[in-house]
């Protein structure tokens, strides 16, 4: 028996040895993943930096662009780029300019076919007979002449150029903005894994918290009965204050009779008389008082015993509250200070103490959720908005954390 008792507990050894080896095996797995995680949004954080530059210096670039008055670029409060808005402020532009070039080369056409048309005149009036001076006047109007078709040539190409030079501009934005997206939805990606990754954690405080509301909605119970029994105690009180008068006013009447009968019975009394008392009887209402003298004494213990527990339940409250009122008053001060680790542990105690059903845990989990989903959105919204700042690193002073900042580096806490 002691053999195989023996080879129990080796076996029971080497199965505890064995489950503590896989959850070695996984807690490693589920730390390569958060290094993974963290270097892969260490490397998304250090992309987001190279885009701010690049988009400080497209930004200055499209100012330029679009520096007239008629084509003021907006910029959106939270600093993004309205792509589309751009696209038609250089379409509008390259069209007036070209509507500009082609009235430019309409007013060159016309003044060459007028110039034409003064120098087809000129030569029939000349006829047979000119003159030097019309010939000078004939070479410079050819000379005007090809002025005109060589610049009618260049702005050609120019505005060839600048077709070319908006379609790259159009593909380049559109790449801009395929990548904002790619990065928005690899930051939401790891606000999910992250919030999956904490919910076998809610879910435990959920149960231990359920646990502690059986363990509360006991002590009520007990609370209860110990009202009820101060409430007896109380009614017991008042029975043996009647039952004392009661019984003092018994004792003074009997003595009262006892004197009387003594009084006028001790002339005649025979010895007839004498055996008319009985001394059994006087031994029992003996017992009788000392029977009731008991019950009195444990009555008045169980009082005492009642009285000082009631002190000690009270007590007990007293220190319940003052515990509640500590822990409201550093969730307060966790949430201030965006501790939302602690303030999320005190948050579960609240619930405990205030006794809250399960049902209710589930609507304010449910609300957090919503609440830190939304928070990731104003992040990434922050985030972009940041990239419009001017960059500070170049100065000579360094840079104050912003709120991005703060939140990136309670992210990767």
């Amino acid at each position: 028996m002691q053999e195989n008792n023996e080879q129990l507990e080796n076996l029971e050894k080497e199965n505890l040895i064995g489950q503590l080896k896989e959850k070695i095996k996984e807690n490693k797995t589920i730390t390569k993943k958060l290094d993974r995680l963290s270097e892969k949004y260490v490397q998304t954080y250090k992309e987001y930096k190279l885009l701010a530059k690049d988009r400080e210096s497209l930004f200055q670039v499209i100012q330029f662009a679009l520096s007239e008055q008629q084509y003021k670029f907006e910029q959106k409060p939270l600093g993004q780029f309205d792509t589309n808005q751009i696209i038609d402020l250089l379409k509008q532009k390259d069209e007036d300019k070209s509507k500009a070039l082609t009235n430019l080369i309409k007013e060159t056409n016309n003044e060459k076919f007028q110039l034409e048309e003064k120098y087809r005149q000129m030569i029939e009036k000349q006829g047979s007979n000119s003159d030097q001076k019309t010939q000078q006047i004939i070479k410079q109007l050819k000379q005007q002449i090809n002025d005109l078709d060589n610049n009618n040539t260049r702005l050609a190409k120019e505005i060839i150029e600048l077709n070319d030079i908006i379609q790259i501009k159009n593909e380049q934005l559109m790449k801009l903005s395929q990548f904002e997206d790619d990065c928005a939805n690899l930051k939401t990606q790891l606000m999910v894994q992250e919030l999956q990754q904490q919910q076998p954690d809610r879910q435990y405080k959920i149960n231990s918290s359920d646990i502690l509301n059986e363990s509360l909605k006991m002590k009520q119970q007990v609370d209860k009965l110990l009202e009820e029994i101060q409430k007896q105690s109380l009614k017991i009180k008042e029975l043996e204050q009647e039952k004392a008068n009661f019984s003092q006013n018994q004792n003074q009447k009997q003595k009262k009779n006892k004197d009387n009968f003594n009084n006028n019975y001790t002339i005649t009394q025979t010895p007839d008389d004498y055996d008319e008392i009985n001394p059994f009887e006087q031994e029992n209402t003996l017992q009788k008082q000392d029977l009731n003298q008991n019950i009195f004494n444990n009555q008045k213990q169980t009082q005492t015993d009642f009285i000082y527990q009631t002190k000690e339940e009270l007590i007990t409250n007293n220190t319940n509250f003052e515990y509640l009122k500590n822990v409201v008053y550093k969730y307060f001060l966790y949430q201030e200070t965006r501790n939302y680790k602690e303030a999320s542990i005190l948050m579960n105690a609240i619930m405990t103490i205030l006794k809250m059903s399960n049902d209710e845990r589930r609507r304010i989990e449910s609300a957090r959720e919503r609440g830190f989903i939304k928070s990731a959105k104003n992040l990434i919204s922050d985030g972009f908005f940041c990239l419009k700042q001017p960059q500070l690193n170049d100065m000579n002073f360094e840079r104050p954390n912003s709120r991005i900042e703060l939140m990136n580096k309670h992210m990767l806490n």
